[in-house]
């Protein structure tokens, strides 16, 4: 089971560096108050937070439960 959490977290982290280098661009691109108007800080923040718990799960001090 371990192997398939390693390969969504991979695969997470690669949507999440994409979706940072699509916020660069954007950024560069358009105004400011469109990426506001999108909602894209809420998209942001909660992808920011799913990435704070993939982190806490791999460098936790003590294995999960029935591992």
């Amino acid at each position: 089971m371990k192997n398939f959490n390693d390969f969504f977290a991979i695969v997470y982290l690669l949507f999440f560096l994409v979706w940072l280098v699509f916020l660069a661009v954007m950024l560069v691109n358009l105004p400011l108050s469109t990426i506001e108007a999108v909602g894209l800080g809420t998209v942001t923040g909660g992808l920011l937070t799913l990435l704070a718990l993939i982190v806490q799960y791999y460098f936790r001090k003590s294995p999960p439960k029935g591992e």
